[in-house]
Order: C-alpha cells, then structure tokens, then sequence
C-alpha cells in the first residue's frame, strides 16, 4: 500500500471515530439522565405554587450568576494556592535554580471543582440566610430535573472530586532544586525530597527528543541526570517538553566536574520518567 493511499486509509478511520464519537453524545446524556432518574429520584414532598414556580424561574439567573462567582473564586483560588506551595516547597533552602512541573498540571482540580461545587455550594451559603426558601428552590430544581440534583453533585464531590484534589495533594512535592552542595527532587507523596550530592552523579545527558510510534521526531530538548543510587531524574519529567533553563546544564557540570554528552534522540520512556534507570541504566542511548 502507498504512503498515499495509507495516509487517506488513516484519515477516513479518524473522520469515521470522530463522527462516531459526536453521534454518540446525545445517546449518552440521555443514558445518564435516564439512570439518574431510576436510582436517584426526586422525591421531595414540598409544594411549590404558581407563585414559587414564577419567582424561581427569575431567580435561578441570579442563583446561576451566583455559581459563576463561585466558580471563579473556586478555580482562581485553588490554582495559585497550590501554584504557591509547589514553589514554596521548591525553594526551600533557597537553591540557585529550580524545575517545577508544568503549570496545566496544577489545573486539574481548580477546573473540575469548578464543575461540580458552585451549585452545592451556592445552595448551602442560600440555606444559612433562608432554609424554607433555599429548600422549596432545591425542590423546584429537582422537579424540572426529575432527579435528586444536590445528591447527584454530592456524589460527584465525594467520589471524583475529592480523590483529584488528594492525587493533588501529593503531588505538590514535585520538584528539582539545586543548589551549590547538592540536587534535591521532590516525587509523588514523599514527605521529604531526595538528596543527592553532586559527587554522586556519574552521567549526564542532553537530548533533542524522542521518536513517536510513527517514526517521526518530537523536538523535546531535556536534560537527563544519571545518580550511582541507580535513579535518574529528567527534565521534561511532568513538563510536557516546556523551555528548560539551559543554565541549569552549565550550572550542574560546573558542580559535578562532568562534562554532558549529547544524544540527539532517547527512548521516551527514559526522558518522560524520573522512575530507576531500569533496562537504559547502561545504555540510554537504546532505541
């Protein structure tokens, strides 16, 4: 088969998924609704009158405009406070320089919590000035919803909200700092980062990039730290390829009296981990 004829073969699968893909969502909200309506029923016993039915239907504008406010605070707030602690965590001991991870990591949490928390939260701020009222609006939510809309956002906060803001939690200590005696990087969970002097870094290398299943070159220029604990520590490790500081290679081989060798493309495996060398600990420069 031609490249050519290849590449339409390839571009008429990809068309097909996504055409698939768009088809299906309609189905898929109506699952949704439809399960949520079997075991999560609406089973409120207020009343709501004519009168309640008119004022809410005015009202949930400002009550949406409410939960927008809140989704700002809530998305801008947890943002740079966990922006702030990963900084703060990383220039502890005030190091010369210090690699963080990618700043669209830290968005994960912010953005869903800003799914998911204002209604909840709306409504329990509401129920502090006006329980009768905030109850008959939650009741008239649910009516037109014909599901529990609060234990279904209930649910969502307990059960993928919260895992994502702990998986966030620990990953806060991620971080490379070095300083003029030693490197520490910080992992996933670890109350302390690891220490390491630069007399134990025993190699060190600068890449280009990886090559993708394809065949084809990704340009992810990353520096590579080799320790004689066995562990390695990668620059574009939880950074998606971003700029790196090319001060920080002078700067280390200043350190370690090592001079880096470049390799122009490494496994990814090698420049995305920060894992234990594993089967590159002797040849990093394998396919």
């Amino acid at each position: 088969m031609s490249v050519i004829s290849l590449w339409f073969t390839n571009a008429a699968a990809s068309n097909w998924w996504n055409s698939a893909v768009r088809a299906s969502i309609p189905a898929i909200v109506l699952i949704v609704f439809a399960v949520l309506r079997r075991y999560l029923p609406n089973r409120t016993l207020l009343q709501i009158s004519r009168d309640d039915e008119k004022r809410f239907s005015i009202l949930q504008w400002a009550f949406g405009a409410s939960m927008l406010g809140i989704a700002a605070v809530f998305l801008l707030s947890s943002y740079f406070t966990i922006l702030k602690a990963n900084h703060f965590l990383a220039t502890l001991g005030k190091p010369a320089f210090v690699v963080l991870p990618t700043p669209a990591m830290w968005l994960v949490f912010p953005v869903f919590g800003a799914l998911c928390v204002p209604y909840y939260a709306a409504l329990q701020i509401w129920k502090r000035f006006d329980s009768w009222q905030s109850a008959k609006y939650e009741a008239w939510e649910n009516r037109h919803a014909q599901f529990n809309g609060t234990r279904v956002f209930m649910m969502v906060i307990l059960c993928i909200e919260l895992p994502i803001g702990i998986a966030t939690v620990l990953a806060i200590p991620i971080h490379a700092a070095f300083s003029d005696t030693e490197i520490s990087v910080g992992h996933f969970g670890a109350l302390h980062p690891a220490k390491h002097p630069y007399s134990d870094l025993n190699r060190i290398i600068q890449a280009d990039g990886y090559r993708l299943r394809d065949g084809s070159f990704e340009y992810c220029p990353s520096l590579i730290l080799y320790f004689s604990d066995g562990t390695r520590w990668s620059s574009a490790s939880n950074r998606d390829c971003a700029p790196f500081d090319e001060r920080i290679t002078d700067f280390v081989e200043e350190k370690a009296h090592i001079q880096s060798q470049h390799i122009e493309i490494l496994p990814r495996l090698v420049l995305f981990g920060d894992a234990p060398n594993g089967p590159y600990q002797t040849d990093p420069t394998h396919r």
